[in-house]
């Protein structure tokens, strides 16, 4: 059998509201996420039995990979007795807020579940993968996604605005749990819910950039004080935009409407030298997650 492939593509939150701390320890949330033309590549290959887990990233290769931990789940949970190779090509940063241990646990179970011919439906996979992480199951249903519960409930929503998107890459990573820690109440953005309607409805990076928010962005500066100082740094030498976290994570983002103006955008950003690196990708605005052969 050839080998099947998955792009694991990255996400952003746009808007990310946190109402309070759930009695299961986890925190209520409401957010508009979309997907990033930005992924790592996962490959599966048929085994006898067993699961063999490799990845670029070293460090990342062991059991507590949620890719792996995805294969094990799906292979235990329908008792498969074959195996699979998964190979894991890493180009998401990790603790960066972009959702790519989420995104690879995502594409695993897509690929198991080609490979076995267990033909779960996507709603299906995506229960699945709320048992492994609360973003797991956004994947599922890019490009736009508005998320609820713990981030478990998860439907798509139609985007107005079509896109670029400048990525701010701290060198930082953030823990998602001492993020989510160190959030206060008094955190909480106000009139949440009018901002998330414009995030939906307005089609200009400009003005979509003044609506945007993120209810995580004071906990993360205070477990991570480096990437507050960053930013004011950036506001300090002109770069006055609303450089934005997204997620609990280390990377900032800018919008543009146009990949000419995302590019001068993200040299502006390079050339102060402050930051290690920028990308510029274009925002998702079709159904992603497809397995294909090769």
């Amino acid at each position: 059998m050839s080998r099947l492939v998955v792009n694991a593509y990255a996400k952003i939150n746009l808007g990310l509201s946190i109402l309070g701390r759930r009695d299961d320890g986890f925190h209520e949330l409401e957010s508009i996420a979309v997907g990033l033309d930005w992924y790592d590549r996962l490959t599966a290959a048929p085994l006898p039995g067993g699961i063999e887990f490799r990845c670029s990233a070293a460090g990342l290769a062991g059991p507590e990979n949620l890719a792996w931990r995805a294969a094990a789940l799906i292979q235990n949970r329908f008792h498969v007795g074959r195996g699979i190779r998964l190979e894991l090509e890493k180009r998401l940063d990790v603790g960066a807020g972009l959702g790519g241990g989420s995104s690879d646990a995502a594409a695993a179970l897509l690929l198991c579940n080609a490979l076995w011919g267990l033909e779960l439906s996507r709603s299906e996979l995506a229960a699945l993968g709320a048992e492994l992480g609360s973003d797991v199951p956004l994947f599922f249903h890019l490009p736009h996604v508005w998320m609820a519960g713990r981030g478990d409930r998860v439907r798509p929503v139609s985007l107005a605005w079509r896109g670029w998107v400048v990525l701010v890459r701290t060198g930082v990573t953030v823990s998602t749990a001492a993020a989510y820690r160190r959030w206060r109440r008094e955190d909480a953005c106000k009139d949440t819910a009018r901002r998330l309607n414009m995030i939906l409805n307005t089609a200009d990076a400009g003005s979509l950039e003044q609506s945007t928010f993120n209810d995580l962005q004071k906990a993360v500066f205070r477990v991570a004080p480096r990437i507050g100082q960053l930013r004011r740094r950036l506001r300090d030498v002109g770069i006055e935009r609303p450089l934005r976290v997204t997620g609990a994570g280390s990377v900032m983002v800018l919008l543009e409407d146009s990949e000419s103006a995302a590019v001068v955008t993200a040299a502006r950003v390079l050339e102060t030298g402050l930051v290690p690196d920028v990308s510029v990708v274009r925002v998702l605005d079709t159904e992603t997650l497809d397995v294909t052969e090769e």
